[in-house]
């Protein structure tokens, strides 16, 4: 696998739980994506919901790897 590839799955892995984990909070509360950049490079995906009936707050976060 690429190292783009691997950054793909973790994306979508990323989709995938937190989408079980709204299911599994069983309430209105959806997760939040904040896209961001590093000013030197780089960047990510934080996810959080909150205020959900069972997870009063859960994060995800995905930042993929930079290699020299």
């Amino acid at each position: 696998m690429s190292r783009a590839e691997i950054a793909a799955w973790l994306q979508d892995f990323q989709t995938r739980l937190c989408a079980q984990l709204e299911a599994a909070d069983g309430g209105p509360a959806r997760f939040g994506q904040d896209d961001w950049q590093r000013p030197g490079g780089g960047g990510g995906h934080s996810r959080v919901l909150e205020g959900g009936p069972f997870w009063k707050k859960a994060a995800s976060a995905f930042r993929p790897w930079k290699v020299s």
